[in-house]
């Protein structure tokens, strides 16, 4: 996933939010030193949460997130209402 770096984020905020580390941020960006700044764009990959609603379908929470319904599939069980899943980024 590409991410852009929004003021006040740093290395360790954004590998925080998508539950990946700083050294991986830094690696697949070709990063020189750890700093970031506004308006960078970087390539991501880890995972978000998302919590699975009543209404919710697997198809429906796919498209919301941009995200292949296979991928979401082999990082997670069942769903359930409740149920905090992983959306791969």
């Amino acid at each position: 996933m590409i991410v852009r770096v929004d003021k006040g984020d740093t290395l360790a905020a954004i590998a925080e939010r998508y539950h990946t580390n700083e050294a991986d941020i830094v690696e697949r960006n070709r990063l020189e030193n750890m700093q970031v700044h506004v308006g960078m764009r970087l390539w991501v990959v880890g995972y978000l949460w998302h919590v699975w609603m009543p209404d919710d379908t697997l198809p429906k929470v796919c498209a919301r997130y941009a995200v292949n319904e296979q991928d979401v599939r082999r990082v997670n069980g069942q769903f359930s209402i409740g149920k905090r899943i992983k959306i791969p980024v």
